[in-house]
């Protein structure tokens, strides 16, 4: 797959949503090096505290959360490609239709019914795969849409092409194709901690633009929890609601968008009016 160049200068550093919480919480006077907003109680410094790091990582996952469940343009990735994906090899052999064979992808490679290849694997960072396209390898065919049966995948003799998909397991399964193929596929991500040992604060950035306030004030709730008394209702509040705008600017930009509704029972995709 080629390179894809991302202009970062438009995501926040850790150390930008960081300071803010300081600010946030009354901890942002110097600290260890007498720097001014360093704080000295929640520092970046994780060989003084790891509790700033710890919240800052949990934060993200949990608004991570909260736009895959809105599928999020963010999180999705698209058009990767598994190329030269060979037949399945089933105790009948190699490229022999057998109904009780399924092959599958995961992260740690190709399972082709008796061995792994590991260089056929799914990217990392994928959460979920949310669609499958497949096309004959060395061809320059359109890639056809694969279903996902709702019920799993029928038992059936292999010919040729995969024809059908199914997530479970955390991985691709599908019943095995007699010829090889290449596999396109749309996901959502995960992404991995970012504040960890020997990460710079300054100069790591945080891959979702203008979600300063929302991860921010995830972190101040986890500390007023942790402080105790009156002041967790006041920031769980702000959380909700730096939060809720944050969420509600995708939620208007997918109302801009048409949809198709499927008919009942029909195994493909939804369709996007307006192309892809």
């Amino acid at each position: 797959m080629p390179t894809v160049l991302v202009d970062v200068t438009n995501f926040p550093t850790i150390q930008t949503i960081t300071n803010l919480v300081r600010s946030d919480v009354r901890d942002d006077m110097a600290g260890a090096t007498n720097t001014l907003g360093e704080g000295q109680i929640l520092v970046d410094n994780l060989g003084i505290s790891v509790t700033m790091a710890n919240f800052f990582n949990s934060a993200v996952r949990e608004l991570c959360r909260q736009l895959r469940v809105q599928s999020a343009p963010m999180l999705i990735a698209d058009n990767y490609i598994i190329e030269n994906v060979p037949p399945l090899n089933g105790p009948m052999g190699l490229a022999v239709a057998d109904p009780s064979v399924q092959v599958a992808f995961g992260a740690n490679g190709y399972y082709d019914g008796t061995l792994w290849h590991a260089s056929l694997g799914l990217p990392t960072g994928v959460y979920q795969v949310i669609r499958c396209w497949e096309r004959e390898t060395a061809s320059n065919d359109t890639f056809n849409d694969m279903g996902e049966p709702s019920d799993g995948l029928a038992g059936v003799y292999q010919t040729s092409g995969w024809g059908r998909w199914e997530w479970r397991q955390n991985m691709v399964w599908t019943p095995g194709s007699l010829d090889n193929r290449d596999l396109r596929i749309r996901y959502l991500m995960i992404l991995n901690a970012l504040f960890v040992q020997n990460a710079n604060p300054a100069t790591t950035y945080l891959p979702i633009m203008d979600c300063e306030e929302a991860i921010a004030r995830k972190i101040g709730r986890m500390y007023a929890r942790r402080q105790g008394g009156g002041m967790y209702t006041v920031a769980a509040a702000e959380e909700k609601d730096a939060t809720r705008q944050f969420l509600n600017e995708e939620v208007h930009r997918q109302q801009g968008t048409n949809y198709i509704t499927l008919a009942y029972g029909s195994e493909a995709p939804p369709v996007l009016s307006f192309g892809q």
